[in-house]
């Protein structure tokens, strides 16, 4: 049995490669761009403004795309940049408002319109601390890429549209790095209208691929409200970028953020007749203990994790007798051993994982460990280059009709 299911395995993880290879040779991808029907309105005074904002919710939505460009280093906000599904979008040229249009205020706290980009809580922070526009109800576009293991949490838009939309979107430096506080040219026009657009389009494409049907935006990503990913906090967002540039090059290991909590809990599950059925966390351990559905057993070491007993027979005996799943996880890196500043760390990179067959993808054949700082920049580091010798590998194989 075992060539066989090996073969089966292989063949599959194969046709995920050639998927995959085929996914990135369709385009060098194509550039994305606005709908052809998408007017992009240029506001620089409160009552523009308040018009502006009224034809952008003339037809009813739950997705407003949200951007802003900043003059210079210090994260000064130059220019606001929104949109919506059939409104359009609005470019406002924030400094030069006398003050916060009354519309423009009630866009922002309408809890019923989720707010979507990449960063957006650090756009929304430097909104508030410069103009005092409030806002609520965000979801950061990377929390809900990385949900559907559709890329990294540490990701940006360019690499977002990329993985969902199939396009390239344009980040020149040439552009990204202008002058926003002067006259805007066509191409900055184009930039800035399509930064704050694409995270609309995203959205809807997911939404259309994940959410159940009949499911409204704001109950499908309720729990990623208000909530900024790790990758994306910092201590002072108004941090110079020269300054963090020159902190990147002195440090030489991986700035992503480290674990506050342990992954592995090693709260054992057992069957009421006393089968070890699976290790669970002590979230779910307690969940069963509180509904009722288990009792905690008293532990015969101090050292002992929580051990629940289930009051019912459970239909399936989990992973009993698979020593793996059975065993005790450690919180610790495995490549080191170190117990402290641990990081998740993803042995199969996302981009490949969305490309296998469903049964790659569920709970049982995770691909999770855990990598100190240092062990995580090695990996990584290796894990590109191995990407990009399979990648090179499969695109001439393929185009020489063999086989990966």
């Amino acid at each position: 049995m075992v060539g066989p299911i090996y073969v089966d395995v292989h063949d599959e993880l194969q046709c995920a490669l050639q998927s995959y290879v085929r996914f990135k040779s369709k385009a060098e991808y194509e550039m994305y761009t606005l709908p052809s029907t998408t007017a992009v309105t240029i506001v620089d005074n409160v009552d523009a403004c308040e018009r502006a904002i009224e034809d952008l919710l003339k037809v009813h939505t739950e997705i407003l795309g949200i951007d802003t460009e900043w003059s210079d280093r210090s994260c000064n906000v130059a220019l606001l940049q929104l949109a919506t599904p059939l409104g359009g979008c609005v470019l406002i040229r924030m400094p030069r408002l006398q003050h916060i249009p009354t519309g423009l205020q009630k866009l922002f706290l309408n809890e019923q319109i989720v707010k979507f980009g990449v960063g957006i809580s650090q756009d929304l922070l430097l909104l508030e601390k410069q103009f005092g526009l409030q806002s609520c109800s965000f979801v950061d576009l990377r929390s809900l890429a990385a949900r559907h293991d559709l890329c990294e949490p540490t990701v940006g838009l360019a690499s977002i549209c990329k993985h969902v939309l199939h396009c390239e979107l344009d980040k020149s430096p040439h552009l990204r790095q202008s002058a926003w506080n002067a006259d805007l040219t066509a191409q900055q026009i184009t930039y800035a209208a399509c930064d704050a657009y694409v995270s609309v389009d995203i959205v809807m494409a997911l939404h259309k691929e994940c959410a159940t049907s009949g499911q409204s935006i704001l109950t499908w990503c309720g729990d990623l409200l208000n909530h900024t990913p790790k990758a994306g906090r910092k201590k002072d967002v108004c941090q110079s970028q020269a300054r963090t540039d020159r902190l990147s090059r002195r440090c030489p290991v991986a700035k992503v953020p480290v674990r506050t909590k342990d992954l592995y809990s090693g709260c054992r599950l057992m069957s009421p007749d006393g089968i070890h059925l699976a290790n669970v966390s002590i979230g779910k351990a307690e969940w069963y203990i509180s509904k009722g559905l288990g009792s905690a057993q008293p532990p015969s070491t101090p050292d002992e994790p929580l051990t629940v007993r289930l009051k019912f027979r459970p239909n399936g005996i989990g992973h009993s007798g698979d020593a793996y799943y059975l065993q005790d996880m450690h919180n610790r890196c495995v490549g080191c051993g170190a117990t402290q500043q641990t990081i998740r760390y993803s042995v199969i990179p996302p981009v490949f994982r969305s490309q296998m067959p469903r049964r790659f993808k569920e709970h049982s054949s995770h691909d999770i460990v855990l990598l100190c700082p240092v062990c995580f920049t090695i990996a990584v580091d290796a894990a590109q280059l191995r990407r990009q010798k399979l990648f090179n590998r499969g695109w001439a194989l393929q185009f020489r009709g063999t086989e990966i």
